[in-house]
């Protein structure tokens, strides 16, 4: 029995790395390039050094999973919509929109959910930092 023991230490740092990879895993997932990771949400419209416009549309419904958005933006809402926004702490904030409504977001790692009778438009123009390009 005792033969067996000296493997445990190994086996747990085994278990720990697998743990810290998948986590690591994950976390760069959600901070993916939102139009590799939700190509039928986000259509490029225009990009250079500064800025990156992006069209966003969630259908009645739809939910766009926990995902990160690492610039911040203006958000010009081509559209009356509804939609609910979860950070990552769980908190859940109901959102009331008119078409022609912009809105300054900073970086945020969040879900949202369209709870409305229209789809959610709006364009995202991401700013880019100096750091960034």
């Amino acid at each position: 029995m005792k033969k067996h023991q000296e493997y445990l230490p190994g086996i747990l740092i085994g278990i720990l790395m697998f743990v810290i990879g998948y986590a690591v895993s994950t976390l760069t997932r959600t901070s993916s390039d939102l139009t590799e990771v939700s190509p039928d949400m986000y259509r490029p419209v225009f990009e250079n050094e500064h800025v990156r416009a992006l069209e966003f549309t969630l259908e009645p419904g739809q939910t766009e999973s926990m995902h990160t958005h690492s610039s911040p933006a203006v958000i010009y809402y081509m559209k009356d919509a509804d939609y609910v926004h979860t950070t990552e702490e769980g908190v859940a904030h109901h959102v009331s929109v008119k078409a022609g409504e912009a809105v300054w977001r900073e970086r945020v790692t969040h879900e949202v959910t369209n709870t409305g009778t229209t789809d959610v438009n709006c364009l995202v123009v991401e700013i880019k930092l100096a750091r960034e390009h």
